[in-house]
């Protein structure tokens, strides 16, 4: 009995820390969806590049096509638009780093969990953040 115990434990963690994992994915995909990231990436990119160019220069916008579209459509000073860039990654990072630790943590604890319902219930109710 206690063998057979031992055993479900182990197949109920490895599905639960699975499920921890798809749920991780999600919450991060609900600020950022494959291939939008890599957009904010490049934007990111440009706008930091675009920053550095101004302090010691005048850059030319057309260099950064990005950066170009964004103050054109908005009708903003390429400055403001690269630091509203650069502190939207910011705020992603943040987030997406509290997912990591939310996950992991998540995990930890499934790993150490000693009964089914503890199992389930580490799985079922993490603590994600908003």
């Amino acid at each position: 009995m206690k063998l057979s115990l031992a055993k479900n434990l182990i197949a109920l963690r490895i599905e639960a820390k699975r499920r921890v994992d798809e749920a991780a994915v999600t919450i991060r995909h609900t600020r950022a969806s494959y291939g939008v990231d890599a957009i904010y990436a490049e934007k990111t990119r440009e706008a930091e590049q675009y920053k550095a160019a101004a302090i010691a220069g005048s850059p030319d916008l057309a260099d950064y096509p990005f950066l170009s579209a964004e103050t054109k459509r908005l009708g903003q000073n390429p400055m403001d638009v690269a630091a509203l860039w650069i502190e939207r990654q910011r705020e992603l990072r943040t987030f997406l780093a509290k997912v990591e630790v939310a996950r992991l943590n998540a995990k930890a604890a499934i790993d150490t969990a000693t009964t089914p319902g503890e199992i389930e219930h580490l799985a079922a109710y993490v603590s994600w953040p908003d």
